[in-house]
């Protein structure tokens, strides 16, 4: 319907933009509760509070303490918690991101695919990819989403 075109509805990029949210908030000390009403805004409010009585469940680290460690990263064994928690490190770094906290978030990359998690962390590789700036060369650990990248049409043939 008409009315229902202006809403707010979970889609890869609406989730996109509720992790950044996310991301901000935290950067600025603030809780996921403070980050409710922009997360509700993104994806719509249904989802919202169903994405927010998750994350109170699913005890995930803190992206900026995984970001501070990196190897040692171990990548959950639910899929959504990887999920999760790699687009948290990845939008934790797009909202700030420098040559070191940029090179930290691949290394964690680097390790989820050698865990086998290449295919959840490939949304996080696009993200960081995207933050790139000109002088950054690319990591080596950014090789490992090449063919999971290209199979999802995101890079070219």
């Amino acid at each position: 319907s008409t009315e229902q075109q202006g809403k707010a509805w979970p889609s890869p990029r609406t989730w996109d933009y509720a992790s950044r949210i996310l991301a901000a908030v935290w950067q600025a000390g603030g809780t996921i509760e403070d980050a409710a009403i922009g997360i509700a805004g993104a994806v719509g409010q249904g989802p919202a509070m169903e994405f927010l009585a998750w994350a109170k469940e699913a005890d995930l680290p803190d992206p900026e303490a995984v970001l501070a460690d990196p190897d040692k990263f171990q990548l959950p064994e639910r899929g959504d918690r990887s999920y999760a928690i790699l687009a948290a490190i990845s939008a934790a770094v797009a909202s700030n991101p420098t040559l070191p906290r940029w090179r930290a978030a691949w290394r964690v990359l680097g390790r989820a695919a050698d865990q086998g998690g290449a295919d959840v962390a490939a949304s996080a590789a696009r993200s960081l990819a995207q933050a790139r700036r000109a002088e950054w060369s690319a990591p080596q650990e950014a090789a490992k989403f090449v063919p999971v990248l290209k199979q999802a049409g995101l890079l070219g043939g």
